[in-house]
């Protein structure tokens, strides 16, 4: 088969270029200029664009999968239109073992979050959970705890749940929420049965595909999982490989026993944590703290009380004349030990660090672990310090550009810039560090152009642009978003669209950097795998 009449984004560095594609049944076989072969024979794409198949290499897709069955909390912008609506789902789903909302912005609800009583009037004294759209932190009822055993953890995560006169308030954080909310998604699956949950995983994988994605990562997969992500491998043309949680709570690492060598596509891989989303580790100067408290107060003063509330909330301590954020969820020793468990088990180790504290100690574990293939996955706000750490110890990074739009407003209006760099995609590519752009879903848009464009434009819907010295080319981000996030999966580099690579491909209606431009067709190993034949 050929394609003719096409911009096609060839090689490793995915440069454009006008030419005709012709495929060898799996692989592609040539790729040449259109005068270069004789006229006719050839399929006429009317100067559609040929791009390599979207890799996707940090996609929640086993989470993103339940979205036709939760309440979407988006909208909400105060406590009482979320009370209303759980309302009404409880009504409507009397037979419901949880009541389920996500994407919800607690940040941005006036009056902030109300007394746990008020939940469980709402839902009848059912269990609930409404999830903000970070995934990081959540609101629960009274019986949603009582559910999933968090009132009897130990003291050691007590800063997981939040108290107020020593009392649980309901709102819940990182490894703690996302144990709730594991037990949750399982009780509904266990009711669905295993036909009705593979039909979900099913549908969402069909929806990666429509959007040219080829290849998708699922980071948090515990080993519950393993089963239903073999069944859907089965049924789906989807490239699906995903990294190993602990059964306990999808933010926490998986233990020596949960590790496993099949993960898919890929090669074995675990996740690990060294910080949270909101409460990320940073290392600050006290130049920036007072920067950034002034940029606080002057919010306030404008009747924007949110920066200020939310810098008072989190701790600081102050040592060798640096403020630290001390939200690591393990010092560099721990991770150290859990690399070095994972050497041994021939795992690869996917490593989350959204503050550049956190950055710099997964990169000094990294060093010390002698490990050169992982992968650092967010790095939302990093200094020159970091971006030199990350170089040097070898790791690829993983960024989701697409997150400019919804929290870029706040890293402007909260000082961040410029002593920070916000997801230094320009930084970490001059420096030589392997890049992939990705999407977080459903925390993040799924929709690889967007994300791509926004890794170009970096442009807020008010036309501000987010830290413009970290803008990268279009050849760059498209390459980000194929070989990139190969090479973030495999640990290794791959050919992009040449003769002999894989025909995983994506026929788009027009220039990727058009927000008109949609996908037509979605190729995998040669064949059309979206829309179906």
């Amino acid at each position: 088969m050929r394609f003719d009449n096409a911009t096609v984004w060839a090689g490793v560095r995915a440069r454009p270029l006008r030419a005709s594609l012709r495929l060898d049944g799996e692989r592609i076989a040539a790729i040449a200029a259109d005068e270069a072969l004789p006229d006719g024979g050839g399929r006429d794409l009317a100067g559609c664009h040929i791009v390599p198949g979207f890799v996707d290499a940090h996609s929640h897709l086993t989470v993103s999968a339940w979205i036709p069955e939760w309440l979407d909390g988006s909208g909400w912008r105060d406590a009482d239109a979320a009370l209303a609506a759980l309302r009404q789902l409880a009504a409507a789903r009397p037979d419901a073992p949880w009541l389920i909302a996500m994407q919800v912005d607690f940040d941005g609800w006036r009056g902030g979050v109300p007394a746990q009583s008020r939940l469980d009037d709402a839902v009848g004294g059912r269990p609930a959970i409404v999830m903000d759209g970070s995934l990081h932190r959540c609101w629960v009822s009274s019986a949603a705890l009582a559910a999933s055993g968090v009132a009897t953890l130990a003291p050691r995560i007590a800063d997981d749940i939040e108290r107020r006169r020593g009392r649980p308030t309901g709102f819940l954080w990182e490894a703690v929420s996302a144990m709730v909310f594991q037990r949750a998604l399982a009780d509904l699956a266990a009711q669905l049965g295993d036909g009705g949950y593979d039909a979900l995983l099913r549908a969402e994988a069909e929806r990666h595909l429509s959007l040219g994605i080829t290849a998708c990562h699922d980071p948090l997969v515990p080993p519950s999982m393993q089963a239903a992500m073999q069944r859907l491998r089965r049924a789906t043309p989807l490239r699906l490989s995903w990294s190993r949680v602990a059964e306990a709570s999808l933010l926490q690492a998986a233990e020596p026993a949960e590790l496993c060598p099949e993960c898919g596509e890929g090669p074995a891989s675990a996740k690990l944590f060294m910080d949270g989303a909101h409460k990320c580790a940073l290392c600050l100067d006290p130049a920036h703290v007072m920067a950034m408290a002034g940029a606080a107060v002057a919010q306030a003063f404008r009747g924007h009380i949110s920066p200020l509330r939310e810098l008072l909330r989190y701790r600081t301590v102050y040592r060798d004349r640096r403020f630290y954020m001390p939200y690591l969820r393990m010092d560099g020793d721990a991770l150290k030990r859990r690399l070095d468990t994972l050497s041994q088990h021939a795992v690869r180790p996917k490593i989350h660090a959204l503050g550049n504290h956190a950055v710099a100690c997964s990169c000094a574990a990294l060093k010390q672990a002698g490990i050169r293939d992982a992968t650092l996955e967010h790095l939302v706000v990093l200094g020159d310090a970091e971006l030199d750490a990350v170089a040097d110890c070898g790791a690829a990074a993983s960024l989701q550009t697409g997150f400019i739009e919804h929290y870029g407003a706040a890293l402007i209006e909260r000082g961040t810039l410029p002593r920070l760099r916000v997801l230094p995609a320009a930084s970490l590519q001059a420096r030589g560090v392997p890049l992939a752009l990705s999407s977080d879903n459903p925390c993040g848009p799924l929709d690889p152009l967007f994300n791509i464009r926004a890794a170009v434009e970096r442009r807020l819907p008010d036309g501000r642009v987010v830290d413009a010295r970290e803008a990268i080319a279009p050849e760059a981000a498209i390459a980000a978003y194929s070989v990139g996030g190969y090479r973030a999966i495999h640990g290794r580099e791959a050919p992009g669209l040449t003769a002999g690579a894989t025909a995983d491909f994506v026929i788009l209606s027009g220039d990727p950097l058009d927000a008109r431009t949609t996908v037509r067709e979605t190729w995998i190993g040669g064949r059309r795998a979206w829309p179906a034949a």
